[in-house]
């Protein structure tokens, strides 16, 4: 996001770039002159009792093809990939796996892909941790495809495939498919017996199915003299085969067979040379004019070639010459690989001339129908630096927002240094430095760029002039923002905010494009002011830095920009923390509208959440639940893809009211239709979900699962320093604790709790917990005024806590929470503790009963506490005797 956000006036004008290639997504279509391979198809099958299966052999072997015909027989969902060179890009390749999986299951993957999307360099081991949660929320087996893995190489894009390759849940499959071994190590897998291996042996066609094929192709039955040379020389390749059978034709089969080489290589060229030669003169121009496309339709080819190609590749097609159709309605189309290969070398060697005018062409085309990925490739490949700069400018901000990072810094890499180091084009670098998290080169790139201003200025548009001054600015903000440096950060918008030229500069950026035009501030979670844009939870600085946002904005006319929805947001949150509830709900609708008309989702929903939850401070459950409804039915008018990514922090809001109000069966659905259990990884960007499963566990009664997932939540939050995710736990933690009878230790946890929550500035999240936590406060309060553990008497204020437990106190007694009498208290009873009664009253021992209900004895004894409470009396015996009065036995 720039500061000053000049350019989102102008967003509907501006030029989008597709950000998917959906024939990547589809199956490829086999011609109809395959046969069947049902030897294969079966061998495949078994697969689908392993994790992982991989398909390598050399290419022309039908990898592919045999994987479209096994999907088509398939019972099951499959997300099917096919990879290229551009995947060679971290974020890239995920979006891409994800748009896959997709087709498994609507939405699937939502959470992680947010997070790759996100403005901080995504956490590999999150991202991989959030997707995995995910993917054991599907029904049913299902396979992953990915083919012509070969072409990835990048070391980061390996590892983290290894990761998900160990993470499977049961009832995923994964296929890769690769002209070359994997670079990863699966000797774990395959000792385990969960690798299923396709090699050159399986794939090879047998004498049987080189006679059908055969037969099928050329229409006549091979001798077997032919049959042998054919199974000799080819060894079963099918390429070869297809070859020989398009070459072949009309002249004498066996004379030229008996000539090839054992050699793929060499039959490669021997073949191609003879299928080539015999087309005719302007099939084989169309053919090399068109082989460097990585993929083609008829208006492309006609820009490319200027011929008309509608005809020219339905003649293709219909004559079995390594054309693949990409899509169901046969408009995108690719070569063969190992065919292309062979074209673009004899192009290489027969026209070199011509290869930069073609890519040039090709670039204009994808540049004007807006694949801009594509274009900017064929600009550089064209070596047409200027056009590709000019397309890397016009368009970074796209990729930059996408966080394809590693892409840019590549297409950056291949431009000439007269190129690389104008102005415009290095803050390009910087920005692509800063997101990805690498503070040093980050630091160097904006030297470099502050000292070509120094030499250039009196010589660039005053604009670009202007734009730059600012984006540097922004730069250094945002990388103190990221490296958590406050002190950094708040004097460098205060600088900004003493500044008077803002709006005389707005003036002359009227055509200027701003490079980030959004960066989400929410990181995925719930609350802005819990992650880095509220310096994880930091609520005393964060709060100075907001209000210091709040009058720049003022002071400059911006409430309607894009960024004004998150600072708004933020502040909505701090102030509600602080329990004022007024200013909390001014911000909070701000943020909404604001969020709402500028696409600024997240800063939207965290705002939603803060409506609700002032409207239960408030004592209104049923105009909290009508914020979240609508919420959620906004978020379906904007679109599937941001409902699937938001939607799961709306109905775990939902499921907390439940609980509230004692709903089992809506619990219970929730948890099914989640898929939630405590042996999920954990993940900061799951947080709000992992707490709602705390409290579900706990109105569960089913403590030391509770106490397992929270203690492993604290450990992340104390690694990834989030005061707020910290101090939510330490309260539930100290409550679990209280629970199981641990009174000691409850009220050490609390106490740690409210010296964090004194030094952060922290109210309504102890107040909002106040069902849980009124009890155990009130025994810390006696503890401390009876000063029976010394430790509890430094670092937390008796008056801070005393103001805490006064207001709890004042909430209940609004809220109707108030003492039962002793005939509502046993109506009370919950199913569990009539249980516990019925086998107390036959004489069962407290670790009897835990062994008749699968529970703890610790359990046990804290049912019997509940149940001596309810029906105010002291051991079994008084329990038995009222139980029985009250006709409960």
């Amino acid at each position: 996001m720039n500061i000053l956000e000049y350019s989102d006036q102008h967003e509907e004008s501006k030029p989008s770039s597709k950000p998917l290639l959906t024939t990547k997504l589809f199956v490829p279509h086999g011609s109809g002159a395959l046969i069947a391979r049902p030897r294969l198809i079966k061998y495949l099958n078994r697969a689908l009792a392993c994790k992982v299966s991989i398909i390598t052999s050399p290419p022309g072997f039908g990898k592919s093809t045999l994987l479209g015909e096994w999907v088509n027989q398939l019972q099951v969902p499959v997300g099917w990939l096919s990879l290229d060179s551009g995947d060679n890009d971290l974020v890239r390749f995920w979006v891409y796996v994800i748009a896959a999986l997709q087709k498994v299951k609507k939405g699937l993957g939502s959470q992680a892909l947010a997070l790759l999307q996100s403005s901080v360099q995504p956490d590999l081991e999150n991202v991989m941790a959030l997707l995995v949660n995910e993917l054991v929320t599907v029904e049913g087996d299902f396979v992953l495809i990915l083919d012509d893995y070969h072409v990835i190489e990048d070391s980061e894009v390996h590892h983290s495939m290894m990761q998900l390759i160990r993470r499977l849940p049961a009832n995923m499959h994964v296929c890769l498919a690769s002209r070359t071994e994997v670079p990863f190590s699966l000797g774990s897998l395959r000792a385990k017996g969960v690798l299923h291996e396709v090699s050159i042996a399986d794939l090879r066609f047998t004498s049987d199915e080189i006679s059908a094929y055969w037969n099928k192709e050329v229409g006549s039955t091979p001798n077997d003299t032919l049959l042998h040379l054919l199974e000799q020389r080819t060894e079963g390749w099918i390429a070869g085969l297809k070859l020989a059978a398009l070459s072949g034709k009309g002249q004498s089969t066996a004379t030229y067979i008996s000539g090839f080489s054992g050699r793929h290589r060499y039959v490669v060229d021997y073949l191609m040379e003879e299928a080539f030669l015999h087309l005719p003169e302007h099939i084989q121009l169309f053919l090399l004019q068109t082989s460097i496309l990585e993929r083609m339709n008829s208006s492309l080819c006609s820009a490319v070639t200027g011929a008309k190609s509608n005809d020219l590749l339905e003649w293709l097609e219909q004559a079995n010459l390594f054309l693949i159709p990409l899509d169901q309605e046969r408009y995108w189309f690719r070569y063969h690989h190992m065919f292309a290969e062979f074209l673009q070398d004899r192009l290489s060697k027969k026209s070199p001339a011509c290869i930069s005018n073609l890519h040039q062409k090709a670039s204009k085309w994808f540049s004007e129908h807006q694949y801009i990925h594509e274009a900017i490739n064929h600009a550089l490949k064209a070596g047409t630096y200027e056009e590709a700069s000019s397309l890397i400018e016009q368009h970074g901000a796209v990729f930059l927002k996408r966080r394809e990072l590693r892409t840019m810094e590549k297409w950056l890499e291949q431009l000439p240094e007269e190129v690389a180091n104008r102005p415009n084009i290095l803050v390009i670098q910087v920005w692509v430095k800063l997101l990805q998290g690498d503070s040093e080169k980050t630091a160097e790139g904006l030297k470099q760029l502050q000292d070509q201003m120094s030499v250039l200025k009196d010589t660039l548009p005053i604009g670009l002039v202007i734009r730059i001054s600012e984006e540097i600015g922004v730069i250094n903000l945002w990388s103190a923002i990221m490296q958590l440096e406050m002190a950094s950060a708040y004097r460098l918008l205060e600088e900004f905010s003493a500044r008077d030229d803002i709006n005389e500069n707005r003036k002359y950026l009227d055509k200027e494009v701003y490079l980030v035009e959004g960066i989400e501030a929410n990181d995925g979670n719930t609350s802005i002011s819990q992650g880095f844009y509220g310096f994880l939870g930091r609520l005393n600085f964060a709060r100075k830095y907001h209000e210091q946002w709040y009058r720049f904005t003022s002071k400059n006319g911006m409430h309607d920009y894009h960024f004004a929805a998150h600072n708004d947001g933020a502040l909505s949150e701090i102030y509600y923390e602080s329990d004022e509830l007024d200013l909390a709900r001014t911000y909070a609708k701000m943020a909404c509208d604001v969020g709402l008309r500028r696409g600024n989702i997240g800063a939207y929903v965290s705002a939603c959440k803060v409506l609700a939850n002032i409207s239960l401070a408030e004592g209104s459950q049923e105009e909290a639940i009508t914020i979240v409804y609508d919420a959620l039915d906004n978020l379906r008018k904007i679109g599937e893809d941001e409902y699937a990514r938001w939607q799961h922090i709306f109905h775990a809001y939902l499921v907390r009211l439940h609980i509230s109000n004692g709903d089992h069966e809506r619990v219970e659905q929730w948890l099914q239709s989640t898929k939630l259990n405590i042996n999920r990884e954990i993940t900061i960007y799951q947080e709000y979900e992992n707490l709602t499963l705390i409290r579900i566990l706990m109105f569960q009664e089913q403590f030391e699962e509770a106490c397992e997932l929270s203690l492993r939540m604290i450990k992340v939050a104390v690694q990834s320093k989030r005061i707020g995710s910290l101090l939510q736990n330490l309260l539930l933690q100290s409550e679990i604790q209280y629970k199981l009878g641990d009174t000691y230790r409850a009220v050490q946890v609390l106490h740690e709790a409210l010296q964090l929550g004194e030094n952060e500035g922290y109210f309504r999240t102890f107040v909002d917990e106040r069902s849980l936590l009124q009890d155990v406060l009130s025994k810390y309060l006696e503890y401390r005024k009876k000063q029976m553990i010394p430790e509890l008497q430094a670092r937390a204020s008796l008056r801070y806590v005393e103001k805490l437990f006064a207001a709890m106190r004042e909430e209940s007694t609004s809220a109707g929470d108030v003492q039962l009498p002793e005939s509502d208290s046993v109506s009370m009873l919950t199913k569990r503790e009539l249980e516990v009664l019925g086998y107390l009253a036959q004489g069962l021992s407290n670790k009897e009963i835990a062994e008749k209900l699968y529970l703890s004895q610790g359990t046990i004894k804290l049912h019997l506490n509940r149940i001596y409470s309810k029906l105010m009396c002291n051991n079994r015996i008084q329990a038995l005797q009222k139980a029985r009065r009250k006709n409960l036995i």
